[in-house]
C-alpha cells in the first residue's frame, strides 16, 4: 500500500508551515510569493504562521492578516526573514487585536534602499484594523534601511527580550500622529536592547537613535541596553495633549552619540510631562571636537533623574544637563572628572552651558584627590555668574583640608563652564544653578562622593 507524505497542512489546528507552501530558506531563492501565500492561509484559517530554521530571501513586504495573529519561529538566530527588497519586511498593519510574535528575525541585509524590519501600522484614525494589544518575545530587527521596528497608534503592546541593532534610523520608532484617537497608551519594554542604530553625521539628528517616542502618552522601559546609538540614544519628540508618562529604569547605557558632532543619551524636544530616569548606569561623553550631553532638555518640562550612576567617558565636550531659560532652580548631579589612573594627562569637562539671553549663577564645590598620595585631597567652594549681557565671573577657594598640591581650576569659555583637573587627580563637582533677573541664594551641602557617580533622588527642574 502506498503512503502518503503528511504536512502541517494535513493536520487540524497545526499551525502554517511556510515550507509546505514552497519557502526554501537558502538564502538565495525568492522565497516571498511562498511566504505570503502561507500568511495569508493562516490568517483565513485563524491558524499561527510558523519559521522554521532556515534565511529566507524576501523582495517585498510579507502581509501579515487576520485577528489573534501568530507568527513564530525556532530562535532568532535559526529562523531568519532576510529584506532584499525597498519596502517593510513584515507589515502588521492588517493585524486585529491580540497577535503575538515570537522567536524569529528580520535581516534587512544592510540594505540602505529598504525600509522598516517590522512595521506595526494602523492606517489612521478609526478606520482599518485595530493593531492593539501585540506582544513581541524574542524577535530581532536589524540592518534594515531605516527602523527596526515602527509602531504607530498600537497601544497595550509589549516588547520582551526583543532586540534593534544596526538600523539606518531609530532601532524603535514609537509613533502616534496628532489626527490619531487613543493616546498610544500602554508600550512597555522589558529587557530590550537598542545598539548601533542611526548615523553619525550632521547635528540634532533626532530621527537617528536607539529609541523615538513622538506623541505617545505612556512608555515604561525597564532593563535592557541602549548603546553605541548614533546621535542620540533616547529621543522624546512630543507628547500626546501635553501630556504623556515616559519611564526608563534598570537599563544599561553607554555610548550614544560618541562619533555625532552633536548627540548624547537623552533628548527632550518638545513639551513633555513626567519623564523619568532611574536606577541606571549610563555613561556620556564624546570623540575629540564632538559635544555630548546626558541629558538635553530643550522642552519646559521637569526630568527626573534618579539614582543612577554617570560616569564620563571620552576626550569630546561632556555636557550633563542643557535647557531652556526661565529655570529659577536646577539641582545638578556630582559627577566625576579627571584621570585616576597614572597617565598624567589633564583632563577639561563642561560642567555647565548657559544660554545667551540668561543671567546665571551656578555655585557649587569640587572635592577632590591624587591618586596614589595619601593627604592631598581638597574642597574648593565656588560662585561663577554669567549675565545675559556676556558679562562673566568666577572666584573659587580652598577649605576644610589638605590641598591639592596642582588644585582644580574652574573658568567660562564662551557659554561654557569648565572644570580642568590635573594629571594624576579626580574630582567630583557638585552644583546649582539659577537662571533669574532677581537670584536668590541656596546652602548646598559639601560631600564626597564615589568614583561612580550617584546622583541620589535629584531632578533636573523645568519651570
Amino acid at each position: 500500500m502506498a503512503l502518503t507524505k503528511a504536512n502541517f497542512r494535513m493536520i487540524d489546528g497545526t499551525a502554517i508551515n511556510i515550507v509546505d507552501y514552497g519557502a526554501v530558506g537558502d538564502d538565495s531563492t525568492d522565497d516571498t510569493a511562498a511566504i505570503q501565500a502561507a500568511a495569508t492561509a493562516a490568517g483565513s484559517a485563524n491558524k499561527a504562521l510558523y519559521i522554521p530554521s532556515g534565511t529566507y530571501k524576501i523582495t517585498s513586504a510579507i502581509i501579515i492578516s487576520g485577528t489573534n495573529s501568530s507568527v513564530y519561529g525556532d530562535s532568532p538566530r535559526a529562523s531568519v526573514i532576510k529584506n532584499y527588497g525597498t519596502g517593510d519586511a513584515l507589515d502588521l498593519s492588517q493585524c486585529n487585536y491580540y497577535s503575538t510574535f515570537q522567536n524569529f528575525s528580520v535581516d534587512g541585509s544592510g540594505n540602505a534602499a529598504s525600509r522598516d524590519g517590522i512595521s506595526l501600522y494602523r492606517v489612521g484614525a478609526g478606520t482599518g484594523n485595530n493593531v492593539a494589544y501585540s506582544h513581541f518575545n524574542n524577535v530581532y530587527s536589524y540592518n534594515n534601511g531605516r527602523h527596526g521596528f515602527y509602531h504607530r497608534q498600537a497601544w497595550g503592546t509589549r516588547y520582551d527580550q526583543c532586540k534593534a541593532h544596526y538600523n539606518g534610523g531609530c532601532g524603535y520608532y514609537l509613533y502616534y500622529p496628532s489626527g490619531d484617537t487613543g493616546g498610544g497608551n500602554g508600550i512597555n519594554f522589558y529587557q530590550c536592547d537598542a545598539r548601533h542604530n542611526g548615523s553619525a553625521s550632521g547635528t540634532f539628528l533626532t530621527d537617528n537613535g536607539g529609541i523615538r517616542i513622538e506623541g505617545v502618552a505612556e512608555v515604561h522601559w525597564s532593563g535592557g541596553i541602549i548603546e553605541s546609538n548614533e546621535a542620540w540614544g533616547i529621543i522624546i519628540d512630543s507628547a500626546y495633549n501635553g501630556n504623556s508618562a515616559i519611564f526608563f529604569d534598570n537599563l544599561y547605557g553607554e555610548y550614544n552619540g560618541y562619533n555625532a558632532t552633536v548627540g548624547g543619551f537623552i533628548y527632550v524636544g518638545s513639551l513633555t510631562t513626567n519623564v523619568e530616569v532611574k536606577n541606571s548606569w549610563i555613561t556620556y561623553g564624546g570623540n575629540t571636537g564632538n559635544t555630548n550631553y546626558f541629558l538635553y532638555n530643550a522642552s519646559t518640562s521637569d526630568v527626573k533623574v534618579v539614582d543612577n550612576s554617570l560616569p564620563v567617558v571620552g576626550a569630546g565636550t561632556s555636557v550633563i544637563q542643557f535647557g531652556v531659560t526661565n529655570e529659577p532652580i536646577v539641582p545638578l548631579t556630582s559627577v566625576i572628572i579627571g584621570d585616576p589612573a597614572a597617565s598624567g594627562s589633564p583632563v577639561t569637562t563642561t560642567i555647565f552651558t548657559a544660554s545667551d539671553d540668561g543671567n546665571y549663577v551656578v555655585s557649587g564645590v569640587i572635592a577632590g584627590a591624587r591618586t596614589g598620595v595619601t593627604n592631598q585631597h581638597g574642597y574648593y567652594p565656588f560662585v561663577a555668574t554669567r549675565d545675559n549681557s556676556g558679562s562673566r565671573s568666577v572666584e573659587i577657594g580652598a577649605t576644610g583640608v589638605t590641598a591639592l598640591s596642582s588644585a582644580p581650576t574652574i573658568a567660562w569659555s564662551s557659554n561654557n563652564l569648565q572644570v580642568t583637573v590635573p594629571a594624576f587627580n579626580y574630582v567630583t563637582v557638585t552644583l546649582n544653578h539659577y537662571n533669574s533677573t532677581a537670584v536668590t541664594t541656596k546652602s548646598i551641602p559639601i560631600a564626597v562622593f564615589p568614583q561612580l557617580a550617584e546622583n541620589g533622588s535629584t531632578a533636573f527642574r523645568k519651570r
